[in-house]
């Protein structure tokens, strides 16, 4: 999976795929030592992946670590995932962009059309694989309120018909008398939702856009409950946040 000129956006070839596997199941497993000695990763609702259709689901999670595709990865492990990534960070330096295309990853222009963006994603979905985006698209370290989400993966996920998988990550401070401290060290809890089918929001006689704001709206609400319940609490925001009306 590579990019492959102006007319395509990722390439499958059997030897870029042998190569990619051995970098990420190589690095994979360094992730792995991170996540249970640093992070002691902890991951819920594993086992609803086993239940996704074969034509492949869409994945997103909240934009909070840095280290947020290494954790992903792990949450879903043995099951992979292509990550999208902004093509300004893939191409940084050569090196980097390289081993983060084995990882997974394929970039996409700031001014990339959905339209053209379809068809390497149509492809990737017929294959069975998952698709991740960050729909808050910016980092924003450890946040526990999450950004407004762009709504790109959820009108791609009407257009194939398969469903939004939610992965909330989600961060705990050691506290001492009731104070956070030591903000580098957390405790990572990595939380795979409900599958949301987008066809309980594209609806006949409501216009594309309202459904589209809806769908992202709830799948939001629904992430931001339940990074409230596993991490830290926010002392401020959306805190009585409930999903749209109707679809609790």
């Amino acid at each position: 999976m590579s990019w492959g000129g102006r007319n395509r956006i990722l390439t499958f070839t059997p030897l870029y795929r042998l190569m990619a596997a051995y970098v990420y199941y190589t690095t994979l497993f360094l992730v792995l030592l991170f996540d249970v000695f640093i992070f002691r990763l902890r991951v819920i609702g594993r086992g609803r992946l086993a239940r996704l259709p074969k034509q492949g689901a869409f994945l997103v999670s909240n934009h909070s670590l840095y280290f947020d595709p290494g954790v992903v990865a792990h949450a879903i492990a043995p099951r992979r995932t292509l990550f999208s990534a902004l093509e300004s960070t893939v191409q940084a330096t050569p090196f980097l962009g390289n081993f983060i295309r084995f990882l997974g990853a394929f970039p996409i222009p700031e001014r990339l059309s959905l339209v053209r963006l379809a068809r390497p994603v149509r492809e990737a979905l017929a294959r069975g694989w998952l698709v991740h985006f960050f729909p808050e698209r910016d980092l924003k370290h450890q946040s526990r309120v999450l950004q407004p989400f762009h709504p790109g993966v959820f009108f791609l996920a009407q257009l194939f018909g398969v469903p939004v998988v939610p992965v909330t990550l989600a961060t705990r401070h050691p506290r001492l008398l009731g104070r956070r401290v030591a903000r580098a060290y957390v405790r990572v809890t990595a939380v795979i939702g409900k599958p949301i089918d987008p066809g309980r929001f594209f609806l006949p006689g409501v216009p594309r856009r309202e459904a589209l704001a809806r769908m992202a709206s709830h799948t939001r609400q629904v992430m931001q409950r339940t990074l409230w319940q596993y991490g830290d609490s926010a002392t401020d925001g959306l805190a009585d946040a409930q999903p749209a009306e109707g679809l609790a």
